[in-house]
């Protein structure tokens, strides 16, 4: 055993003293002792048991003294076993009754939402969403010591922010948090030897009450989120590359990028004057050009085999005609960031996309973000209204995209509501996830609820018929001639559900195109054993850009390390930028505004930033702007005589270069600092 950890065993024994244990160990032993606890311990036969006199027939013939002295006689060569005996008792290393569960005592049982919550806390709060999980024993859980009672910290965490996040769980005692994170190993470890034998093709959304479901898939479906994401990783990776699809090379999607840019850069007037303005702008976009190639192709070429070292892991392969682009990468991420930016334009993205963007009629802005209220102000949901042939392929092309984003590793950056996201891959929504994306018209349902009103009061105020507002601005009757129909005091319950089924399913069609996209290019058994946060994580990404793991996953060539000068501005003025602007210069080096999510993710998939001195002729390298090499995720930084310098260089690179290749036209419009005169204009997209 490690010399430094046989010293901490000892010093929780005996701290120190090779004549008596400590006040809280000998507390423990008399009472194993007195309570004859050690009848219901079974010892392993082991020579250093049966040494110190550790039996069960000589412990039940030992007085008090005696039996602590042979505990102390095990302690000062073996400690290690003295605590395996006190765990066997259900004590831990604090010396907290805390372990084993008798016969007498079974905790409650937390419900399927709280043992989600559990399970969140010591994925992402305690492992950092790592392999640790897999070894996260019960006993490794812990309150630290408090001088104010009900302030303890777990596992050294701040304690504050995680009983805000998690109150429901941290006001447990330990010992019932142990227990059901221990029932939840226990059903992981089930589950795993069991996945193999059922079949998951088979989702019910919710288990009625009192109902009784005939598949163990149904079961499983509705608990998905009790399996760890570990678990479920290796799964879906196991599955991808079963019904991966061996083939010569890539399929090939044409783009004239610089075409479209002169047909976007023309005055309005002659586009007004166009016979068919729809048709027009929808060939002028990136997303309709690419649906009008691919729909033609056999989807089954976009199941690719993960390639062997550094080689791309691409469904199709992009080609931008007229540009001069090197590797394979680069493009393919862009792509999928131009697509994004014309679906949904964000201010990340600086797109002048909005008239193509309404061409395709695909997302729409939540009711939340138009109001600016309530949760989720920067969400789009689909348009409830796009629900004709034309539409409802074009979700499933987005549908399949999302598959070889799954497949991939590749990112859309859409932002999309949870009430989304649950009905792709089957999970119930209710009216928590319509107040994600409508905060008035939840309220009013409650009130409706509510019933604290007169019926005269309510007769004479709530002038409303049986019709709804959608989050498109269309309006849909509840129920036959529901426009003729006033909602009374009386019938105001039938109204108040009839809405809450109708706001709920609003974009239900779109949904299902979507899913069934997704499952031309991904086993649908997938979807139906993923929850609703982690399609959108492997699909969307995360939208904020976590430095401190950006900075783990970073090399530095050449003369570069962590600790040059040069290196450490670079990461004081990336630390500094908005949010908007850490996307922004992500995409600049990378292609794409979301990175990988966690540690594993970013080993499964080989990514890492590399930070390159910068080539340059001359000394002065103040007029320089930084290039990036988006094919590898590689950034070349000058070395700039100050912070302030840097700084300023890095923002006017990342804003001229970040969507477009119309650079002009971002700075004709004012959205970046005016260039430097005789500065050097190298950037580039793709070098």
């Amino acid at each position: 055993m490690d010399m430094s950890l046989f010293k901490v065993l000892m010093d929780r024994l005996c701290n120190g003293s090779t004549v008596e244990m400590t006040h809280s160990v000998r507390t423990l032993l008399l009472t194993i002792f007195k309570e004859r606890k050690f009848e219901e311990i079974k010892l392993p036969v082991e020579e250093c048991y049966q040494n110190a006199g550790i039996t069960k027939e000589q412990l039940n013939k030992y007085s008090e003294s005696e039996f602590l002295q042979a505990f102390l006689m095990l302690s000062l060569t073996y400690p290690w076993k003295v605590w395996e005996f006190l765990e066997a008792a259900g004590y831990d290393l604090w010396c907290g009754n805390n372990g084993i569960i008798t016969k007498k005592e079974f905790p409650p049982t937390f419900n399927i939402n709280m043992l989600e919550a559990l399970i969140r806390l010591c994925e992402e709060d305690i492992c950092h969403e790592t392999k640790n999980i897999t070894k996260l024993a019960p006993l490794d859980l812990r309150f630290s010591d408090s001088e104010e009672p009900g302030r303890e910290m777990i596992n050294g965490l701040g304690e504050y922010r995680l009983r805000l996040k998690y109150p429901q769980v941290l006001s447990h005692k330990l010992k019932i948090i142990r227990y059901n994170w221990a029932l939840v190993k226990i059903f992981n470890d089930n589950l795993t030897n069991a996945i193999p034998y059922i079949n998951w093709t088979m989702c019910v959304n919710s288990i009625p009450e009192n109902s009784v479901p005939l598949t163990i898939s149904s079961y499983l479906s509705s608990a998905r989120g009790l399996c760890l994401n570990y678990v479920k990783t290796c799964l879906q990776q196991a599955v991808l590359n079963k019904t991966a699809m061996p083939r010569e090379r890539p399929p090939k999607v044409y783009f004239e990028r610089l075409k479209i840019a002169k047909q976007l850069s023309m005055p309005s007037e002659s586009k007004v004057k166009e016979e068919n303005k729809k048709e027009k702008l929808l060939s002028e976009s990136v997303f309709y050009n690419a649906y009008q190639q691919i729909k033609e192709l056999d989807l089954t070429l976009l199941r690719p085999q993960k390639p062997h070292g550094s080689d791309p892991f691409l469904s199709f392969e992009i080609v931008f005609v007229g540009e001069h682009v090197v590797g394979e990468a680069g493009p393919y991420r862009q792509f999928f960031a131009d697509v994004s930016a014309e679906i949904q334009p964000s201010a990340a993205s600086m797109a002048y996309t909005d008239t193509r963007s309404s061409a395709l009629h695909l997302l729409y802005p939540t009711p939340n973000t138009k109001n600016k209220a309530g949760e989720g102000q920067d969400k789009y949901t689909f348009t409830p209204s796009a629900k004709s042939t034309t539409d409802l392929l074009l979700y499933e092309f987005l549908g399949i995209l999302m598959g070889c984003c799954i497949r991939t590793g590749v990112r859309l950056s859409l932002n999309l509501p949870a009430i989304i996201w649950k009905q792709i891959v089957g999970q119930p929504v209710a009216i928590e996830d319509l107040d994600g994306i409508d905060a008035s018209i939840t309220k009013m349902i409650r009130y409706l609820a509510d019933g604290n009103y007169s019926p005269a009061v309510f007769n004479e105020s709530f002038t409303e018929c049986f019709t709804t507002l959608l989050s498109d601005e269309s309006i849909v009757e509840l129920m036959p001639n529901g426009g003729e129909i006033p909602v009374t005091y009386e019938n105001k319950g039938k109204y108040a559900e009839l809405l809450l089924k109708a706001r709920l399913t609003e974009s239900s069609t779109q949904c299902k195109a979507v899913r069934k996209g997704i499952s031309l290019i991904v086993p649908v058994a997938l979807l139906n054993f993923m929850t609703y946060q982690e399609i959108e994580s492997l699909v969307c990404g995360r939208s904020v850009v976590d430095i401190s793991l950006l900075k783990r996953k970073t090399r530095y060539a050449s003369e570069l390390n962590e600790n040059s000068e040069r290196i450490k501005l670079f990461w004081e003025v990336l630390s500094e930028f908005n949010e908007m602007d850490k996307l922004r210069f992500i995409k600049f080096c990378w292609g794409q505004e979301r990175l990988p999510a966690n540690d594993e993710e970013y080993e499964r998939r080989q990514v890492r930033f590399m930070i390159k001195p910068a080539v340059r002729k001359g000394g002065n390298e103040d007029g320089a702007l930084p290039k990036a090499d988006t094919c590898f995720f590689n950034f070349e930084l000058p070395n700039y005589r100050s912070k302030a310098i840097m700084k300023d260089r890095i923002l006017l690179a990342i804003h001229m270069d970040n969507v477009s290749m119309n650079a002009e036209q971002n700075s004709a419009a004012g959205n970046i600092p005016a260039p430097i005169p005789d500065e050097e204009q190298s950037y580039s997209h793709f070098i």
